[in-house]
Parts: C-alpha cells; sequence; structure tokens
C-alpha cells in the first residue's frame, strides 16, 4: 500500500509511519517545510507524485490557545486544507483517516461521548477540528477518529514537560477540574492503522483505555512513572488562566473502535510502556 502521512516529523506522524511500515506499507510523510497543507498546489502534486491509496492526515494547528488570536491559521489548516485533502481522496478513491479531538465536545457532560453526541466546540480549536470532521465525513471513505490527551516521543507534550519541570525544582499547578483519559501516540497509530487496514468508514473514538483522571492525577503518576520527586499543586481551571476554555469532562465512549479491534490498553500501562520504551524524549 502507499500511504501519504501529513505532518511528518510530528508526534504523532512518527508513530504513524513506524506502524505502517511495521505492516509493509510504502509511506511519503513530508514535513510541513516539504509539504504545505496549506498550498492547494503542493497537495495536488504531492497527490499526482505519490498516487496513494490511503492518506493521514496528521498535520493540525494544535496551539489551542493560539488558535483564539489566529483562528484563520486554525481554520487554514484544520478544517479548509482538510477539506481540500478530502476531495483529492474522493476524486482518487484514497482512503483518508482524520485524528480529531475531544475539543470538539462542551465538556458539561457526565458519561463518556459518544460518536453521535451533538458537537460544541468551547474554543476556536475545537471549532476549526469540528469543521475538519464534516469535511471527512463527507468523502465515501473518510475515517474520523477522535482522541485526547496525547503525549509520546517527539513532540512537546504534557508528560515530558511535567518531567522536565518537575527536575528544574519548584511546586508544579496542574488543573484538577478537567477530566478525561491521556493516549499514547504509539497506542493511537495501531488504532488509526488497523482501522484504515479494516476498511472503517465515518466516526470513531479511540483514548487510552481504564479510569479517567484529572491532569492533576496524570501529572502524579507521571512523575511517579519517572521516578522524580515534586510537589504538584492542584489549582482549578479560573485559577491557572488560559485564553481558550476547556471541556472539564472530555472522556470519550470507545466502545465502536473496541467492538472492532478488541480492548483497549489501560492508560496506566501505556504510561509505564512509554517510560520503557527507548527514544521516549524524557531525558532529552
Amino acid at each position: 500500500m502507499r500511504a501519504l502521512v501529513t505532518g511528518g516529523g510530528g508526534m504523532l506522524a512518527r508513530e504513524v509511519v513506524r506502524t505502517l511500515e511495521e505492516e509493509g506499507a510504502t509511506v511519503h510523510a513530508p514535513t510541513r517545510r516539504e509539504l504545505d497543507v496549506t498550498e492547494q498546489a503542493a497537495l495536488i502534486a504531492a497527490f499526482e507524485d505519490l498516487e496513494p491509496e490511503a492518506v493521514f492526515y496528521c498535520a493540525a494547528y494544535t496551539d489551542v490557545d493560539g488558535a483564539e488570536s489566529n483562528p484563520a491559521e486554525a481554520y487554514a489548516v484544520n478544517a479548509v486544507a482538510t477539506a481540500r485533502i478530502a476531495r483529492l481522496c474522493h476524486d482518487r478513491d484514497a482512503s483518508l483517516v482524520y485524528p480529531s479531538t475531544d475539543y470538539v465536545f462542551s465538556g458539561e457532560g457526565s458519561e463518556p461521548y459518544r460518536t453521535d453526541d451533538p458537537l460544541s466546540p468551547l474554543n476556536v480549536y475545537g471549532a476549526s477540528k469540528a469543521a475538519g470532521e464534516c469535511a471527512v465525513l463527507a468523502a465515501p471513505r473518510g475515517c474520523v477518529v477522535r482522541t485526547s490527551w496525547l503525549y509520546g516521543d517527539g513532540g512537546a507534550n504534557f508528560v515530558t514537560s511535567i518531567v522536565r519541570k518537575a527536575r528544574e525544582g519548584g511546586a508544579l499547578r496542574v488543573v484538577t477540574d478537567q477530566i478525561g483519559r491521556p493516549t499514547w501516540t504509539r497506542q493511537l497509530a495501531r488504532i488509526l492503522v488497523s482501522l484504515q487496514a479494516g476498511g472503517a468508514q465515518g466516526m470513531f473514538h479511540a483514548t487510552g483505555g481504564g479510569q479517567p483522571v484529572s491532569w492533576h492525577g496524570f501529572a502524579r503518576a507521571v512523575l511517579e512513572h519517572a521516578g522524580v520527586g515534586g510537589e504538584v499543586v492542584p489549582v482549578s481551571s479560573a485559577e491557572f488562566g488560559r485564553a481558550a476554555r476547556r471541556p472539564a469532562y472530555s472522556v470519550l465512549d470507545c466502545s465502536e473502535t473496541e467492538s472492532r479491534l478488541g480492548a483497549i490498553a489501560d492508560w496506566r500501562a501505556d504510561l509505564a510502556a512509554f517510560f520503557a520504551s527507548a527514544g521516549n524524549g524524557v531525558d532529552d
């Protein structure tokens, strides 16, 4: 299979490439410098050169707070470029996998969000990803996979940030009123590739399994696995202060994915596996 993975070099893209190559696929994963997804001519040229049978759209504008002051940039990558790629995939009968986010929901619920629950994003980032979802779902072979709280090797993320700050000394202030499930990029990549290989279409959820946790609880688990001491001070979202509002409860119901692929590993087990893996970036 010939696969195009946008956002090459990014945290999730790296794991998708690794997983695809393990499955014997021929993979082209251009970096942002090599392929600007907001340039339509560049996208057309990439499709003509590679003739991909599958596209994994891992390029994304993920600066949640930055999107509030740069909505045009967020929509350009997360929605407009997505729609163009969806059309190119449609015209060439290629499958398209689009990782999305728990931030498309308001977070006002108390039960895990199902794939068909109504969308109500609280911020520009979530709204831009919701727009991208619509474009993908309109494609005959489009597959949207919402996830949450990503961490992994090769990019800025909560896990490596917490470890670095703890080693620098001083108390860590972490919000305790946002609940979700952490997700290791390696686990998510395997799910994305497996769903595509199985011909999945439509909407799916995929996060780490197990009991939900607050960011504060996740931070404490991270330091425990890292073997690093440090005080983790619980604060409210209001006290922390961010430009973009975050959903208070963003647990996703992954039952449809698990019915296809089997049970998803507990996020605590994945966190332990991440720290045990080579090149996890924690010691960088």
